[in-house]
């Protein structure tokens, strides 16, 4: 950036693009998946732009690209190629959904203030990202969810199979309000995505209470005697 300030090169462009909802993608369907998305956000990027241009990854999900002797045109053009590349990926691509909210900026002034310019930019990004995020998220969700059930972890029948192994649990205890402290492990299971440990800690849980509770109901029985 800082080669760009004496302005031989201008007029220049920088675009900032964010990957949106990256965490739900890592949290849902892996870092594993995550990553994949960002090697394919990579990707896009260095196709829709120019030889010239430096393409980098800035952040955990956010991707600049500094364009040197383009005026405003040449940068909007850009822009929308890549929104265009991630329309076709996506099409070809439901089972794993991309978003990418992109801002840019354009100076002309000697010297050029690459910081600003940096920061205006970054501004005209989370416009964007605030402007579209409602719709972006929902569209997401929608398609990760399609995804676990694909995965059968989400599935009406997964959870309708997990709910009677954990009814038959809590059928023989003593205490109604035990069965609702199942049925809450049963709920802490099902809304989170480390499923393989909730599942053991649930039904270790569950154990011990019936464990517990009868033991509570003959002390009870015997002190009534």
């Amino acid at each position: 950036m800082h080669r760009l300030v004496s302005g031989r090169f201008n007029p220049v462009g920088i675009v900032i693009g964010d990957v949106d909802s990256l965490k739900l993608v890592n949290d849902t369907l892996g870092h594993k998946a995550g990553d994949q998305l960002l090697s394919t956000v990579a990707y896009l990027m260095q196709k829709s732009f120019r030889n010239s241009d430096v393409v980098a990854r800035i952040g955990g999900d956010e991707f600049a690209v500094l364009m040197p002797n383009c005026n405003e045109s040449v940068v909007k053009n850009a822009s929308e190629r890549i929104k265009n590349e991630i329309t076709v990926y996506n099409s070809a691509h439901e089972t794993m959904p991309l978003s990418l909210s992109i801002g840019y900026a354009v100076g002309n002034t000697i010297p050029v203030n690459m910081d600003k310019l940096f920061k205006e930019a970054d501004n005209n990004m989370y416009r964007e990202k605030l402007h579209r995020h409602q719709s972006t998220r929902s569209a997401i969700v929608k398609t990760l969810t399609k995804a676990l059930e694909a995965r059968d972890l989400n599935t009406e029948g997964h959870a309708e199979r997990l709910k009677g192994q954990v009814e038959s649990l809590a059928k023989p205890l003593v205490y109604p309000n035990a069965r609702y402290l199942i049925c809450f492990c049963l709920l802490s299971f099902m809304i989170s995505a480390k499923w393989v440990y909730q599942i053991v800690y649930s039904l270790k849980m569950a154990l011990l209470l019936k464990k517990n509770l009868l033991k509570c109901s003959v002390i009870v029985k015997l002190a009534s005697e």
